[in-house]
C-alpha cells in the first residue's frame, strides 16, 4: 500500500497562498514596529514634572482605589474598575513619549504605571492582547480595555512577553478621580461619574491615605451632590434650548414664560439645594482666615461644578465616616491641605475654608475624635513638623 505523501508537498490552492502571503507580510511588518524610545534628550523642567505628577498621582491613586471597594454602604451608586491602570504614548508629542519612557517605561503600547496589591499586571508590564483583539494603535487598545472594564464581567490579557493572565473588575462607589492634563494643570470638574483635579494636588506626593482622602472624597462627593448636579444639568439645558427658541420668535413674553417653566422644573427637580439656599449659601461662603480663601474658588466654579461646589461639606463628611471605616488616618487631610498650601495652590477641593473646617470639627467632636480641625483658621497656626494635628 503507497504511503501518503507529506502535507507539505501538496499542492497549495491559490487562496490558500493568498492567505499565506498576507500572514507572512503582516508578521514581518509586525516585527518591524518601532516603539519610543529614550534619546537622551533634554526636557524641559515643566513637561517633566507635569508627567512625574501624572504617572506618581495614578501609581498612589489605584491601591487606594482598590482599598476604597473595601467600604460598600448600601446606598451609593456603583461603578466597575480594573485593578490596574494604563497609559499609552500614542498620539503624544515626541518630547511627551520621551518623558514617559523616562520615568515610566510606558511606550505607545498600554503600559501598567499603577496596580492595586493582588493585581494581575504589575508595573512596567505591556498589554499586546486583550482577549483576542490586538491593535498597533495604543489608544484603541485603551478604549477597549474600559468598555470591558464598564462590563463587569472577567476578561483575559496578554502582555508583550506571551503572558496570558485573567482580570476580574471590581465595584466601587460611583465617582472616578481624574487628573488635570498637562496643557491644562489647573482644570478643576466635579460631575456626578467622575472629577478632575488640579495636576498640583498630585505634585505633592501623596501618601497613601492621602491618595484615599481624595479617592474617597470624590466618591462622596458623587454620593451626595450627585442628585442636585443631574436636576441642575437636566433642567439648565432645557432652560436654555426654549430662551433660545424665544429668541428666535422675538418675543420677550416668550422668552419670561420659558424661564418661569424651566425655573419651576428646577426648584421641583434640586428642591432648595437651587431654587434658593444654594444660593445664598455660595454667596455666605467666606473665609480669610486661612492663607488661600478656597471658598472664593468654590464661587468661581460654573454649571455642574457649581452646584458640587456647595456640597463640598456633605463630600467632607462622608469621606470621613468611609476613612475611618478603613482604618486610615483622617487627618491625611490636613496632611493634604498643609502640603498644597505650601505650594502655593488653594484652587481645588482639598483646601479647606472655614465653614467646612466647622463642619468637621463638629462632626469630629461628635464622634469623639481628637482632631483639631480648626486649629487650621489660626494664621499662627504650627507647621504639620512642629504640630500633630491629632491630639490623642
Amino acid at each position: 500500500m503507497p504511503r501518503p505523501r507529506p502535507c507539505y508537498r501538496h499542492r497549495l490552492t491559490g487562496t490558500c497562498r493568498t492567505a499565506l502571503l498576507i500572514g507572512l507580510m503582516v508578521a514581518i511588518s509586525g516585527c518591524g514596529i518601532k516603539y519610543a524610545q529614550d534619546d537622551g534628550r533634554r526636557l524641559d523642567d515643566k513637561l517633566v514634572s507635569a508627567i512625574r505628577a501624572t504617572g506618581n498621582g495614578l501609581a498612589v491613586l489605584r491601591p487606594a482605589i482598590e482599598k476604597s471597594s473595601r467600604s460598600r454602604p448600601a446606598e451609593c451608586e456603583r461603578q466597575w474598575e480594573l485593578p490596574f491602570v494604563t497609559v499609552s504614548s500614542e498620539a503624544l508629542t515626541p518630547d511627551e513619549k520621551v518623558a514617559w519612557v523616562r520615568f515610566f517605561g510606558v511606550d505607545e503600547r498600554p503600559t501598567v504605571v499603577g496596580a492595586a496589591p493582588g493585581s494581575s499586571l504589575s508595573w512596567g508590564e505591556k498589554i499586546a492582547r486583550i482577549n483576542r483583539y490586538s491593535s498597533s494603535d495604543g489608544n484603541e487598545m485603551q478604549s477597549y480595555l474600559l468598555e470591558l472594564r464598564d462590563l463587569g464581567a472577567p476578561f483575559t490579557v496578554t502582555n508583550a512577553r506571551g503572558k496570558r493572565v485573567s482580570v476580574e473588575p471590581f465595584e466601587v462607589c460611583r465617582g472616578r478621580v481624574r487628573i488635570a492634563p498637562r496643557d491644562a494643570p489647573d482644570t478643576q470638574n466635579y460631575h456626578w461619574l467622575e472629577s478632575t483635579h488640579p495636576l498640583p494636588v498630585f505634585s505633592t506626593d501623596p501618601s497613601a491615605d492621602e491618595a484615599l482622602w481624595i479617592v474617597l472624597w470624590t466618591q462622596g462627593l458623587s454620593e451626595t451632590a450627585g442628585a442636585r448636579m443631574k436636576a441642575y444639568h437636566y433642567a439648565y439645558l432645557p432652560l436654555r434650548a426654549l430662551i433660545k427658541a424665544a429668541l428666535l420668535l422675538n418675543s420677550v413674553s416668550a422668552i419670561a414664560k420659558a424661564a418661569e417653566i424651566s425655573g419651576a422644573a428646577l426648584a421641583n427637580q434640586a428642591g432648595s439645594a437651587i431654587g434658593g439656599s444654594v444660593l445664598s449659601g455660595a454667596a455666605q461662603t467666606r473665609s480669610s482666615s486661612i492663607l488661600f480663601d478656597s471658598s472664593k474658588n468654590r464661587e468661581a466654579l460654573e454649571g455642574v461644578s457649581w452646584v458640587a461646589g456647595t456640597q463640598f461639606e456633605e463630600a467632607d463628611a462622608w469621606a470621613l465616616e468611609r476613612i475611618l471605616e478603613l482604618g486610615a488616618d483622617p487627618a491625611a487631610a490636613i496632611g493634604l491641605h498643609h502640603k498644597l498650601t505650601a505650594i502655593g495652590h488653594g484652587q481645588n477641593a482639598f483646601v479647606f475654608d472655614e465653614p467646612r473646617l466647622h463642619a468637621l470639627q463638629k462632626l469630629s467632636d461628635d464622634k469623639k475624635l481628637n482632631i483639631r480641625w480648626t486649629s487650621l483658621l489660626d494664621p499662627q497656626m504650627k507647621k504639620p513638623a512642629d504640630e500633630n494635628p491629632l491630639d490623642r
